[in-house]
């Protein structure tokens, strides 16, 4: 492990997604920090980048959070691009599955274009249950109702 000593193991897998980004020759370091952005520049210790990682049900809204580019309200802190929150309301304003299909097509190129969102990657998460737990449903995450533990 050696530099990645002491990093949790959901962490760790952010650092490989950060080293592929260092190999695409995007600049990085890594940093323990508060989970809201940096606005400030670089030098003040500010962000140009927000890596994060997310379970994929957090996207299966075309309006997810992460694709938003309302300025402060952005979960970066910084990406305002009003055609990405034009195209967000058309998806609401949508009346047919067709005009909901047009409008995510044409938001996630904005959103791409003004590289608001970059996925980089994905990973799995596995779990494992004592053979007297029961009642585990199969899901993405873990949900835990309906649970039960024999002797």
């Amino acid at each position: 492990m050696g530099r990645l000593q002491g990093i949790r193991r959901h962490d760790r897998r952010l650092t490989r997604v950060s080293r592929r980004a260092l190999i695409a020759g995007v600049s990085a370091a890594l940093i323990a920090s508060s989970r809201t952005a940096q606005k400030s520049p670089p030098a003040q210790g500010g962000w140009h980048i927000f890596h994060t990682a997310y379970y994929g049900t957090d996207c299966i809204d075309p309006t997810n959070r992460f694709i938003r580019a309302s300025g402060d309200l952005a979960v970066n802190g910084w990406a305002n691009v009003p055609q990405v929150e034009a195209e967000v309301a058309a998806w609401y304003d949508a009346k047919t599955l067709d005009e909901e299909k047009a409008a995510v097509r044409r938001l996630n190129k904005a959103a791409l274009d003004h590289v608001v969102y970059a996925p980089l990657g994905i990973f799995l998460r596995h779990f494992a249950w004592r053979k007297n737990v029961g009642g585990i449903v199969q899901a993405p995450l873990p949900l835990f109702w309906g649970v039960s533990k024999t002797a």
